[in-house]
């Protein structure tokens, strides 16, 4: 809320101000600032959302004009901004040490030669 006050009405010092002033210049804070956004519980503002929609509707008719029968549908773009979709993790591709990573090496390299020789 300070920094939206700051933004927007140039008040750096909150404090000074009567409580019914400050209710006053909270709420008439545009809907995309930061307290708001909180408040209703969206990640992004509205216009961020909207253009994720075209996109996502875009998405779709291409799907459907290229008649992609078994593949999985695109993912909307405007229910992962929203939260309703969690997104894929994937793990780390890593090693914690030189020795589990020569292992796994090893592993790799003799999985190899067992199916060139045949």
């Amino acid at each position: 809320m300070i920094c939206d006050l700051a933004q927007y009405y140039n008040i750096y010092n909150y404090e000074q101000l009567a409580f019914n002033k400050l209710a006053v210049f909270v709420f008439g804070l545009p809907n995309d600032s930061r307290i708001k956004k909180k408040i209703s519980g969206l990640k992004v503002d509205l216009n961020t959302v909207m253009t994720a929609g075209v996109l996502d509707r875009l998405s779709m008719i291409l799907y459907s004009l290229a008649g992609s029968k078994g593949s999985e549908k695109p993912e909307t773009l405007a229910s992962i901004l929203l939260g309703n979709k969690k997104t894929k993790e994937k793990k780390p591709n890593g090693y914690v040490s030189g020795k589990e990573f020569e292992k796994r090496r090893q592993e790799i390299l003799k999985r190899i030669g067992e199916n060139n020789g045949k």
